[in-house]
């Protein structure tokens, strides 16, 4: 099975604090398994680890469990999570690169570092324009 950081954990647990406060967050992890839950700990001080690696499963569910508690159910807010982390993200690593290059560049060098993430997949770009790009991710079981 696929696993992932564990900066996305933390960052779909801060979106979920962010957004819908502490009483968000503890309705989206007792919708959980108890695996999950136990995987993530205590919500005011979890045991992930930025830099560790986890079952991609368990981003899946947890984005799974916010939307069923907080959303519609329809998966806008796992793909709000998802947008929130990729951003936090950008502003950690690619900021820089992004003072000195295009956001094609920034796309571009983004697919070098997809396996610092994933442990799985392949992030492909497939088209580049002035002010968009569009990937596809290859390979990836996770989802």
């Amino acid at each position: 099975m696929a696993k992932m950081r564990g900066s996305s954990v933390l960052g779909t647990l801060d979106y979920t604090r962010r957004t819908f406060g502490e009483e968000g967050l503890l309705r989206a992890l007792a919708a959980m398994t108890p695996e999950g839950r136990q995987t993530i700990g205590d919500p005011a001080s979890p045991m992930i680890l930025t830099q560790g690696w986890y079952e991609a499963q368990l981003v899946s569910d947890l984005s799974r469990a916010l939307d069923q508690t907080c959303g519609k159910g329809d998966l806008a807010l796992a793909r709000a999570a998802g947008k929130h982390v990729a951003f936090e993200d950008v502003n950690r690593f690619f900021k820089w690169l992004l003072r000195l290059t295009s956001p094609g560049t920034v796309f571009t060098r983004a697919a070098s570092v997809w396996n610092n993430y994933h442990s799985a997949g392949r992030y492909v770009v497939q088209e580049l324009e002035d002010h968009r790009a569009r990937i596809r991710i290859e390979d990836w079981d996770a989802a």
